[in-house]
């Protein structure tokens, strides 16, 4: 059986994109346990419309809310004050963006926060472009053995 959310995700998230910073200070305790903060970031990235708005959610997503988000993924309230800060004041028709094959993929993951500094293309082409014994020489470094 579906589980019965208390929250409508779409007016959650025109509560975003409306900067309401006191939207989730007003909700009871029941309301704050259906707030996800991940699920809410993966929507509010993607817009539909024109290519400024989109590169305006991505590049305040990636600085305002992704920056840090697992330090501070204990505080739902500041993440939430996070996610409004990225908001244009407006309606926005926003779109689920699906989970990559790759997320599930433990050696990409592992490798994939090795390589940190890189981008997403840049690693996306580092990892088709390396070895197995590379990968398992990162994964000794690392002290990850393979069992």
């Amino acid at each position: 059986m579906a589980k019965d959310y208390k929250n409508n995700i779409f007016e959650v998230i025109k509560e975003i994109d409306k900067k309401n910073y006191q939207y989730y200070d007003s909700l009871d305790e029941e309301h704050k346990k259906d707030i996800q903060p991940y699920t809410l970031t993966r929507w509010i990235s993607s817009v539909d419309g024109k290519d400024y708005k989109q590169e305006w959610y991505n590049h305040s997503i990636n600085n305002n809310v992704n920056m840090y988000y697992w330090d501070l993924s204990k505080y739902k309230d500041l993440q939430w004050k996070l996610l409004c800060s990225c908001g244009t004041s407006g309606w926005n028709k926003h779109k689920w963006i699906p989970m990559s094959k790759s997320s599930t993929n433990k050696e990409y993951n592992i490798l994939r926060k090795f390589f940190n500094q890189l981008n997403d293309n840049e690693f996306d082409m580092k990892y088709s472009e390396m070895t197995s014994e590379e990968k398992q020489s990162i994964f000794e470094y690392l002290g990850i053995l393979d069992k």
